[in-house]
């Protein structure tokens, strides 16, 4: 299954670069001496840009002064909130109040480019390169709309990284980098060059680490030089932080199982069946899977048959649970486990599982023993006597015409006299 990947618009990606660019990028001022310093409240506040924290930026950037990097803060933070009319009018300001600075011509160039406005973005940096000359930042500016443009991914990577090389402290560059690498990764893949976008997908991470977007180009590349695992680890952490990957993950768990195989691997390739078969694949995905996990189950519960027929349920119970494990709606082990965990003085435990054997059953199978009185057993040794009572009253009321209908209400009597 070839996997579409999940791009966000570039506009977005650009905006994210421009707010800001990694957790190393420090906004810097000078001493009279020249020294960089950093200054730490700036720094407080583009932190809480970067993480998203818009409310907390707002009130730290309302304590700061109104030098031109502070004021380039609250400008990307005003773009960021919605009003791009807002930061364009104080961008354009700052322009005029800077006229010698090529930051705000930077700032300016790289917003249009982030809504798609590539000439208006050329026109501010052609501004930029005549009012302060070739600089890191307007560099930076060029670099970003190059990113922006169908094929300007190459040549845009090498601006940055020029840009970079000649200020090794330029701010909101990391990001720009990552969506490059990125963008070279997806191109090689798409040509079949799994291994060199491999190492695309690297660079990238190592200017977004955190990145959705660079782990799953990872992955990708992952799944196609057939390293299920590694590919299956990414993709696992993607799934367990909210990304909806269910189908990639059943198709590499399947592909995982089927190169087991052909090593003669067989465990690993039951344990990526099971895998598949719990995010939800069906007979037909599973393909001969469904078969080895039908017979995995059946010799976990033949050996678990074995040892509780000697009475040894604490021994019993793992290999039933082994089979629940490979077969999730397997009833006979869900059933097999009840009477294990009753025999090991897990009343809760049995309970827990013959709940679970009438879900399963509903009303459309017919269960050979009588399934609702070990259950309603199995309520009343963990001290549950009305919910043992109302167990059986519910099922003779649910189920009038049932075969085991007098063996319930036996036991019912019983209970009801117990309780009087």
């Amino acid at each position: 299954m070839l996997r579409l990947p999940s791009v966000r618009p570039f506009a977005l990606v650009l905006v994210a670069c421009l707010v800001a660019c990694g957790a190393d990028d420090e906004p810097q001022t000078s001493n009279a001496a020249g020294a960089p310093v950093v200054d730490g409240r700036l720094q407080e506040a583009q932190r809480a840009l970067m993480r998203g924290e818009v409310g907390s930026a707002r009130a730290l950037a309302a304590k700061l002064g109104s030098g031109l990097d502070e004021e380039l803060l609250r400008a990307r933070l005003v773009f960021v909130e919605g009003d791009e009319a807002g930061a364009f009018r104080r961008l354009e300001e700052l322009r005029v109040q800077y006229p010698s600075d090529d930051r705000p011509y930077a700032t300016l160039a790289e917003l249009h480019a982030a809504r798609g406005r590539g000439l208006d973005a050329q026109t501010e940096l052609q501004r930029g390169l005549a009012a302060a000359g070739r600089t890191p930042a307007l560099g930076r500016a060029e670099g970003v709309l190059l990113l922006s443009r169908p094929g300007g991914a190459a040549e845009g990577l090498v601006v940055l990284q020029q840009a970079l090389a000649d200020d090794p402290a330029l701010p909101y560059v990391a990001l720009p980098l990552a969506q490059a690498h990125l963008l070279l990764g997806r191109r090689f893949l798409g040509e079949g060059r799994a291994d060199v976008a491999e190492v695309q997908a690297r660079q990238a991470l190592e200017f977004d680490p955190t990145g959705v977007e660079p782990r799953e180009l990872l992955g990708d590349c992952l799944a196609a030089l057939r390293r299920f695992d590694d590919a299956l680890a990414i993709f696992d952490e993607l799934a367990s932080e909210g990304r909806e990957l269910t189908a990639v993950r059943v198709d590499l768990r399947v592909k995982a199982a089927t190169a087991a195989l052909l090593t003669k691997d067989r465990p690993a390739a039951i344990e990526h069946y099971a895998a598949a078969r719990a995010l939800g694949a069906d007979a037909q995905q599973l393909g001969f899977g469904s078969h080895l996990l039908d017979e995995a189950a059946d010799a976990s519960i033949d050996a678990g048959l074995q040892l509780l027929r000697r009475d040894d349920g604490a021994g019993a119970a793992p290999h039933f649970e082994r089979a629940i494990a490979l077969m999730d709606d397997h009833i006979e082990a869900w059933n097999y486990l009840g009477h294990a965990r009753f025999r090991h003085s897990d009343a809760a435990g049995a309970a827990r599982a013959w709940r679970h054997v009438l879900r399963l059953a509903g009303d459309d199978v017919q269960l050979p023993e009588p399934v609702v009185v070990h259950l309603a057993k199995a309520e009343r040794r963990a001290g549950e006597l009305e919910r043992a009572i109302e167990t059986l009253e519910s099922y003779l009321r649910e189920r009038p015409d049932d075969p085991w209908r007098d063996e319930v209400e036996r036991l019912l009597r019983v209970l009801l006299a117990e309780r009087e």
